[in-house]
């Protein structure tokens, strides 16, 4: 399998940062505050809103996975 490189190298662990906090832990800490009032509301009904962003994910993810396959961009300059 290729390695492709979507920041350049001295970017690397800025973008590695970015995406743990905000892609991963205020999504995380978002959902895990919205979870307790959902719960409370709908009961054991609320795993419907978690499958719901579950599957509004996949296309999202379908797409992102294109968006990589075919590379970056000629325009996009310093990125190999």
């Amino acid at each position: 399998m290729k390695l492709m490189q979507v920041v350049p190298p001295p970017m690397a662990a800025t973008a590695q940062t970015l995406h743990a906090s905000l892609g991963v832990g205020l999504a995380s800490g978002a959902l895990t505050l919205a979870s307790g009032p959902l719960y409370a509301a709908l009961g054991g009904a609320a795993f419907w809103a978690m499958a719901g962003l579950c599957a509004a994910a996949v296309p999202v993810a379908w797409r992102l996975r294109g968006v990589l396959a075919r590379g970056p961009r000629p325009d996009q300059h310093g990125l190999h």
